[in-house]
């Protein structure tokens, strides 16, 4: 038994976002812009009252192109005083 012989290496290049494979550095990186710019965005909007610290509700709206395509509120529904030790 001898050592297997290589014929050629074959190099590729992976999409950093979604791992699609492509044969040049250049086609991976436009599949990487391409999914950053598909990607959905968030607002967050923060509403709190006076004298509370904490928001008591947060609305996360997604944003996919020039629309709106979900909403989500979140409303406090507990708070506790904690002393816990930050080591």
């Amino acid at each position: 038994m001898g050592k297997p012989k290589i014929d050629r290496y074959t190099i590729k290049f992976a999409c950093a976002s979604c791992g699609a494979v492509y044969d040049s550095p250049e086609e991976a990186e436009h599949c990487f812009e391409q999914d950053s710019m598909n990607s959905p965005m968030f607002i967050e909007e923060r509403l709190t009252t006076i004298g509370e610290p904490f928001p008591v509700e947060i609305i996360l709206k997604r944003i996919e192109g020039n629309f709106i395509t979900e909403v989500a509120c979140y409303k406090i529904s507990e708070k506790q005083k904690v002393n816990l030790k930050i080591e």
